[in-house]
């Protein structure tokens, strides 16, 4: 099934010692990616997946589009994790101070 999608292409970005750092890179950017433990977080880990699946086929296949396809995940993998930490920076806040202000219990506060 791989050989339907892939063919030679752009070889120069696959061929020597350059496309198979770029391909490392990518494989070992993926991989951390992948060990974040983000329970619960849809997508969580398939865009890093998509970023080495389509590393080690470019690598395999010996097709340079597949490393813009792999570069492209690592984008979206990038983007989408910044924005899931700043969001859970967001909520956080936002979570502290409405127990601050709403919880009786909270350290500080005066009623009880």
């Amino acid at each position: 099934m791989l050989a339907r999608i892939t063919r030679r292409r752009l070889t120069s970005l696959t061929d020597g010692e350059r496309g198979q750092r770029i391909a490392g890179w990518l494989a070992v950017t993926g991989g951390l990616l992948l060990a974040i433990p983000f329970a619960g977080v849809p997508f969580n880990n398939l865009f890093p997946a998509l970023m080495v699946v389509s590393a080690a086929a470019a690598v395999l296949e010996r097709d340079g589009l597949l490393y813009g396809a792999s570069v492209f995940w690592g984008l979206v993998s990038l983007a989408y994790f910044a924005l899931v930490i700043y969001i859970m920076f967001v909520a956080g806040a936002e979570m502290t101070e409405w127990l601050r202000t709403h919880s009786p219990w909270w350290p500080g506060r005066d009623g009880g």
